[in-house]
């Protein structure tokens, strides 16, 4: 008996369902506004397709969403279909991810969610074959093992990298660390509420620094200087996080930082007249520096420049 003439149909309330059940989950973060008006207007069309566990609990297949909306708009008696217990896991999850992938496009994270559970139920050709083609994934190389990690970080930080809150760099680096310490940092940058580039910067500090001191993250965020800056409500929170990243950077640069700082001390003193900026050279590798004079026509660049001494033309 194929998959398909195993179901049959059955009426059950949705609140009997165990939604938050991985077994099948192809994720979706998208919100449920746009689906809960249809279903008020419309009801169900399509029917949601569970199964039976052999402890006898009910879980989705297809249609975990609706299933979810149903309980939200209050039904308790919702058309369905059932899938008996004793078929595989293996069918089922196929039969979830042809269902999604024919309709929608996974955003990555939800591809990574996907590839590492094909990667627990497929052996790894079969997944190659079948099903990254699909996803648009490369079947060898260090991005496949990177996303497999990245498919088991928890929901919230998922619905941020799909999101774009959080970048895949990112999401990676999460993926590799101890879970106290990615929580801490999630937490964090929610906290601060920095957009991905920033929130890259400060996942990306807090990791180098926790190698290189040999501290924990949640270490290093209770450190004074570390706690103060993000609790101190009287600061804007822009201002507070651009404090913060700065703090960290001159944790893991502090001679960067501070030839940074005496060179903007001296500037300072120059006073210089408008239109001229003064620059370092990069990372301050050199006692050379570069002088930018602005100027408001060719002409009047041209003047200046035959003012120049002879020797000055050679220098930076």
């Amino acid at each position: 008996m194929s998959l398909l003439e195993s179901m049959r149909p059955i009426s059950l309330n949705p609140d009997d369902v165990d939604l938050d059940d991985p077994t099948y989950l192809i994720p979706h973060f998208g919100e449920l506004e746009a689906l809960v008006k249809s279903v008020k207007a419309v009801g169900l069309i399509n029917k949601p397709l569970v199964q039976q566990r052999f402890d006898n609990r009910l879980v989705p297949v297809l249609g975990r969403r609706r299933l979810a909306v149903a309980a939200i708009v209050g039904l308790t008696a919702i058309d369905a279909r059932m899938a008996p217990p004793e078929v595989s896991e293996r069918e089922c999850y196929r039969l979830a991810f042809w269902e999604n992938c024919g309709h929608r496009k996974l955003d990555r994270a939800a591809a990574a969610v996907v590839v590492r559970r094909l990667t627990d139920l497929f052996p790894v050709q079969t997944v190659a074959d079948e099903f990254l083609p699909v996803l648009g994934i490369q079947a060898r190389g260090p991005k496949l093992a990177a996303l497999r990690k990245v498919g088991g970080l928890e929901l919230a930080i998922l619905k941020a990298f799909a999101a774009g809150r959080i970048q895949e760099r990112t999401a990676v680096l999460f993926a590799e660390m101890d879970v106290k310490d990615r929580l801490a940092m999630f937490r964090l940058i929610t906290r601060l509420g920095t957009n991905a580039n920033k929130s890259a910067e400060i996942v990306g500090y807090l990791h180098d620094l926790s190698i290189l001191r040999g501290q924990s993250v949640c270490e290093l965020l209770r450190e004074g200087g570390a706690a103060t800056v993000v609790a101190d409500e009287e600061i804007p929170l822009p201002e507070r996080a651009r404090r913060f990243r700065d703090l960290l950077r001159s944790w893991k640069f502090p001679e960067l930082v501070k030839q940074e700082r005496e060179f903007l001390f001296w500037k300072k003193e120059l006073s210089l007249p408008p239109g001229v900026e003064v620059r370092p050279v990069e990372s301050f590798e050199g006692e050379e520096c570069f002088v930018e004079i602005r100027v408001r026509s060719r002409d009047e660049a041209e003047r200046l420049l035959r003012g120049l001494p002879p020797e000055s033309s050679d220098t930076p």
